[in-house]
């Protein structure tokens, strides 16, 4: 527990893998799910994301959904295989119920596979068990689901066929099949897409074609396509990012 005066927010170690950033001294405006991306939750680049959120006035949780080799977390995997779906949902509703958060929206932000993951789970949004999303951020994100992954896989070696049948996603004990459209015309919440139209790992296409998919489904739907951005961003770039994210859940939270 971080408990520094001359911070704007409160950290908390949660009974799971993660982190609650809370807004200090200033109105909770709501709740955010922070997911990072394959690089794992070690890293903490969710983390950075939280506290700024939570400067922002939102209770922020930077949730852990897996490790890495470089940088392992206790109790969960080292690599983006057989992640089951449930874990984050699970998240999802603990902040939907935390005291700073109870009866107020809340929303998701996703980072490349953490930016995936989001996305699927604002397709569940019929499903009981998930709670009902206020908005939906994605960056640097994927329109399909991708097949499981390792940092410890070389180039050579993911072209193995019990590599490239790896299944990075589980909901409900039955695996997502890699290749398939994420169904975001099930998605019932404003969505953000942001994507660097440099990014060589995951091109910007895939957030093109999620926007024109929510578009022709009547979706409500942002972009912020940044023209001089890689996939990993700039410093400058993310302080741009965050500015459109707060700017987004200003004017979609209710």
């Amino acid at each position: 527990m971080e408990e520094n005066t001359s911070l704007r927010y409160i950290c908390r170690e949660c009974s799971f893998p993660g982190r609650a950033y809370i807004p200090r001294d200033q109105d909770v405006r709501g709740g955010v799910l922070v997911l990072h991306g394959s690089e794992g939750g070690g890293f903490g680049t969710h983390d950075r994301t939280a506290v700024l959120l939570a400067c922002h006035g939102f209770t922020a949780l930077a949730y852990d959904w897996c490790g890495s080799y470089e940088r392992p977390v206790d109790g969960l995997p080292s690599k983006v295989v057989d992640i089951a779906i449930e874990g984050p949902v699970k998240a999802l509703r603990w902040l939907q119920r935390h005291e700073s958060v109870r009866n107020k929206p809340v929303a998701i932000h996703g980072i490349s596979r953490g930016a995936e993951l989001a996305m699927i789970i604002a397709t569940l949004s019929q499903d009981s068990m998930v709670p009902r999303l206020a908005a939906v951020s994605s960056l640097s994100g994927s329109d399909r689901i991708v097949q499981g992954f390792s940092w410890k896989w070389s180039k050579k070696s993911r072209k193995k066929v019990s590599h490239r049948k790896a299944r990075a996603w589980l909901w409900k004990g039955k695996y997502l099949i890699p290749g398939t459209p994420i169904p975001v015309e099930r998605c019932d919440a404003p969505v953000l897409l942001i994507h660097g139209l440099k990014d060589r790992l995951w091109k910007a296409k895939r957030s093109k074609r999620l926007e024109r998919r929510l578009k022709a489904a009547g979706k409500y739907v942002e972009t912020f396509y940044m023209a001089d951005e890689a996939h990993i961003l700039s410093e400058l770039a993310v302080n741009r990012v965050m500015a459109r994210l707060v700017a987004f859940l200003d004017k979609v939270l209710p």
